[in-house]
């Protein structure tokens, strides 16, 4: 065998390079589709708006870029102050007016007619702009019902209804609040891997600061967009905020054409009315007639047929939007979407959006904001991918190669199968007798290490059997001894490196609400192996938390300690009672809980388990910034464990699928013990309720 590939060697190598260079001409092609960075495909309507990008300005060289994790620990987080956000929007080669400005009219260089009456050019882009031109213009291309794509509408759009991004200083309500929005920024910036320079669109901005989705990208990753806002009274308070994006004074048409409608005036919820339901006495009751567009023509009239964001909130006919653009033709990778409003509720909309080859990121449900997030499935832009033709031919040339090279080695690939392991959930002392040798510095194979391991278990089973009390100082001890292991100095070893953020989006959510805080204290029970699905690292490794992480399967835990996690760790369960005890768990991965303490099964382990406020105690921090919940169905046993008016904790995720009664009855039970409800999400592995203490400035 070795023979055979020494002699071919060449021949191999050959075809490697030849492999290598195809690959090289495929994505070095004109044709070739970009890749985004956080590896996504982008299909040749992205492509085409990339070369629409201004050529001029040195700023759009770090379009869709991201920070490197080793430049500052963390930097891509950092937050910019005011001064430096307002020194980029004064300055637009550092990054916020990187997309093609709007062309202007090209006006004739000679006398041209107007109905008949010649006019000098000068003459005839002065008619064109009165209002009465425009009026009469656009009467015509209502009656008409022009498509969305007709050029007199799109040429109409662009000169006379969108406004550029202001180049003045922020002018803002809050300047210190980066964030307005009720968590749906935060998702979307940690779902999109925290992009620099993207492309928005907000339907509903109303003044562009009072619950924006978009401030926060605008701010702080430098992105830009469209803000749509139909009532022309907080349109005049968004133009007076200098946001540095465009801004439209019209409402999104709910047909393939443009259209006057009717929309009442009520802040925030202002909405479209059916004409038979205008109230004769519409100037006193609030019913004004506003212009309303397709959301394509706006995207036609910017030149921008790629959006990396669209928030829709337009109260009630979000599917009338939606139904009128031509997905085919438009490429929008999230969308936040409304869905209180939707007929037939979210589980109607997620259908539909279904249909359009976009899948459930996560339902974010709180004060003043119920909307679903969705993202395109990866089939969809794969499938645009796969069927380019350049990639077609680089497979089949790959293919060939690969068989070439299958017929010159034998086609033996026993060697790389010949080894399997398998992982066993067996319950064992080994970080126990870590503990003991780390804080009582004894030879793990002494007589003494063995006396004192017999007499740690002893006085736990002890302890157990007396019940003792949470606050028992024997117990708090003996936790702070032998379970307690001090967060690791060493570099992490992660599977992911890049990937900052592993939850689901909680987070993100959590990171905001606590004002990007540094240096915060967390615990996190079910924490598994320290990475995948881990609430806790994104502010480990972002903003500096330590805390605590709880993990009670053994193997698992091990995993766990691998990763160099800094914070402390405990291999143990978090107990029902107020006191410690033993109970049997499930050995799932993920999903592993409680059992009752009679039952056995080859798939149960029997573990310590320890109060939570013992923990505290042995670490001495009964005051918390974050506690993450996640513990299979034992959520109301551990909280009820708890001494309230003994710890402070600020903010708890927890789960609410398997709660006894749901998400109204968690919400009910939280609302007793002094917590406000901040956001529910549902996401796959996420079914989580974020609350925030009462009367707490986060």
């Amino acid at each position: 065998m070795r023979q055979q590939c020494g002699g071919n060697g060449s021949k191999i190598v050959t075809a490697i390079v030849l492999c290598v260079l195809a690959l090289v001409w495929m994505i070095s092609s004109k044709n070739s589709i970009p890749i985004y960075s956080d590896g996504l495909i982008q299909n040749k309507i992205g492509k085409s708006i990339q070369k629409n990008k201004i050529q001029n300005d040195p700023g759009n060289k770090a379009i869709m870029r991201n920070n490197e994790m080793g430049k500052d620990n963390g930097g891509i987080h950092k937050i910019p102050n005011d001064e430096t956000v307002i020194a980029r929007a004064n300055n637009p080669k550092q990054g916020f007016h990187n997309h093609k400005p709007l062309p202007a009219e090209a006006g004739p260089n000679t006398d041209q007619e107007l109905n008949g009456e010649k006019l000098s050019a000068v003459d005839l882009l002065a008619v064109r702009s009165s209002k009465e031109y425009v009026e009469k213009e656009m009467e015509k291309l209502n009656r008409e019902k022009v498509a969305a794509d007709d050029p007199r509408l799109v040429t109409m759009i662009r000169n006379h209804f969108i406004k550029p991004p202001s180049d003045q200083p922020y002018n803002l309500h809050d300047t210190n609040k980066l964030d307005t929005s009720l968590g749906q920024a935060a998702f979307v910036d940690n779902r999109l891997g925290f992009q620099e320079n993207g492309f928005f669109v907000e339907s509903g901005a109303h003044d562009g600061e009072y619950l924006s989705n978009t401030l926060f990208l605008e701010r702080t990753r430098h992105w830009t967009g469209v803000l749509i806002e139909p009532l022309p009274r907080p349109f005049k308070a968004l133009q007076e905020k200098h946001r540095k994006a465009y801004t439209i004074n019209a409402c999104l048409s709910i047909h393939p054409y443009p259209s006057m409608e009717y929309l009442t005036a009520e802040p925030v919820l202002g909405r479209i009315v059916h004409k038979s339901k205008v109230s004769q006495r519409f100037n006193k009751m609030g019913e004004v007639l506003v212009q309303c567009f397709p959301l394509h023509s706006i995207l036609l009239a910017l030149n921008q047929s790629h959006v990396d964001f669209l928030s829709l909130d337009v109260e009630g006919v979000e599917k009338q939007v939606l139904d009128a653009i031509p997905w085919n033709k438009v490429d929008i990778r999230m969308l936040a979407v409304e869905f209180d409003k939707w007929p037939g509720g979210k589980d109607a909309l997620c259908k539909y959006m279904k249909s359009k080859n976009y899948e459930c990121s996560v339902t974010l449900q709180a004060q003043a904001a119920a909307d679903v997030i969705f993202r395109k499935t990866f089939t969809d832009m794969a499938n645009k991918f796969f069927f380019n033709k350049r990639f077609c031919i680089l497979v089949f040339f790959i293919v060939c190669i690969i068989a070439v090279w299958i017929k010159l080695t034998g086609n033996n690939f026993s060697p790389y199968f010949e080894h399997e392991h398998e992982l066993s959930y067996q319950f064992n002392l080994k970080n126990i007798k870590k503990n003991i040798s780390t804080y009582l510095k004894i030879d793990n194979n002494s007589e003494n290490f063995k006396e004192y391991e017999i007499n740690f278990e002893a006085e736990m089973e002890e302890l157990n059997k007396e019940q003792v009390a949470a606050d028992d100082p024997r117990l708090v001890k003996l936790i702070k001894n032998y379970f307690i292991v001090a967060p690791s100095d060493l570099p992490y070893d992660l599977d992911d490196m890049d990937t900052l953020d592993t939850s689901k989006g909680q987070a993100a959510f959590v990171d905001n609400r606590f004002a990007f805080k540094e240096n915060g204290f967390f615990i996190e029970s079910g924490a598994y192996d320290g990475e995948y699905l881990s609430n806790t690292l994104f502010l480990e490794r972002s903003r500096h938390w330590t805390g605590v992480l709880i993990e009670p399967l053994p193997d698992v835990f091990q995993t766990l300690q691998k990763k160099n996690r800094k914070a402390y760790t405990v291999n143990a369960c978090l107990s029902l009672h107020k006191y410690p005890s033993k109970e049997y768990i499930t050995t799932t991965p993920v999903l592993a809980k409680v059992l009752k303490t009679n039952f056995t099964h080859k798939n149960a382990v029997k573990v310590q388990c320890l109060p939570l406020y013992s923990i505290m105690l042995a670490l001495n921090r009964t005051n918390v910034d974050f506690v993450s919940l996640d513990i299979e169905g034992a959520e109301e046993s551990v909280l009820d464990t708890l001494p309230w008016d003994k710890v402070n904790i600020e903010m708890f995720c927890i789960e609410y699928d398997k709660w006894n009664g749901g998400e109204i009855v968690l919400r009910n039970y939280m609302e007793s013990k002094g917590y406000e409800h901040l956001m529910s999400m549902s996401a796959y592995r996420a079914r989580d309720i974020i609350f925030r203490k009462k009367n707490q400035k986060t």
